[in-house]
């Protein structure tokens, strides 16, 4: 699959206002400048990285010199190779865990996520019906979506499952001899109990709509619930 792919950077506003992830050095100019649009400097704001890499966290140096920066949120997961677990062994940084942004609304969640190369995670916010997927859903591309990067005429979604399966195991090489069913049985569980109307990963087109994201979703599970690949990793 070729073809240019958008990198993303959200603004949930409130009270308290979250970035989600900043983007990649590359594009430091676009993002200052698209804050500057709706933030004053110095004004606070709160952080959610999902991934702590640097096309998450290129430009967090170039916000947290003009903006406020009060929280961020990101990675935490234990290290198995240490004695670090035992001894917090009521330690739950991964569970729970919100950030609030708006009185009287329900805070961003954040949720480990199985589908993932390093420590990775997802976020729900309830106000907007968003989910924040971080590198998955990353599978619809630039050039396939007519207006901008945000796909949402299902009359206009071409992508077929071969194209989601091949990203994946492109993006994630693993899958490839793994057994997948705790991820199938994650992406159920997420889906199943959070209404999404928004699927806005850190990469990709943005999938809005219902429609479309049941369609996506449906394919991104058909992909999963496969076995093994013949041939290994390649």
């Amino acid at each position: 699959m070729t073809g240019e792919q958008s990198t993303n950077v959200y603004l949930l506003r409130g009270e308290q206002d979250v970035l989600v992830d900043s983007g990649i050095a590359a594009i430091r100019e676009q993002v200052m400048a698209g804050l500057g649009e709706l933030l004053v400097p110095e004004a606070p704001v709160r952080v959610f990285l999902t991934r702590a890499q640097l096309d998450c966290v290129g430009n967090l140096g170039a916000v947290a010199a003009v903006y406020d920066v009060q929280d961020i949120f990101t990675g935490g997961a234990r290290n198995p190779f240490d004695q670090f677990d035992a001894a917090t062994s009521n330690d739950s940084r991964a569970q729970g865990i919100g950030i609030a942004r708006s009185l009287g609304n329900p805070p961003v969640e954040i949720f480990n996520t199985p589908l993932r190369i390093l420590a990775t995670f997802w976020g729900y916010d309830a106000k907007t019906r968003t989910a924040f997927t971080s590198d998955s859903f990353t599978h619809v591309l630039a050039g396939d979506v007519e207006n901008g990067v945000i796909l949402d005429d299902p009359s206009a979604d071409k992508t077929t499952e071969a194209q989601v399966r091949e990203h994946l195991f492109a993006a994630f090489w693993w899958l490839a001899v793994a057994d997948k069913q705790a991820i199938v049985r994650h992406v159920r569980e997420f889906f199943a109990t959070h209404p999404v109307d928004v699927i806005a990963p850190n990469r990709g087109c943005v999938l809005k709509g219902r429609e479309i994201i049941d369609r996506h979703v449906a394919m991104l599970l058909s992909v999963l619930d496969e076995g093994p690949v013949s041939g290994g990793y390649n």
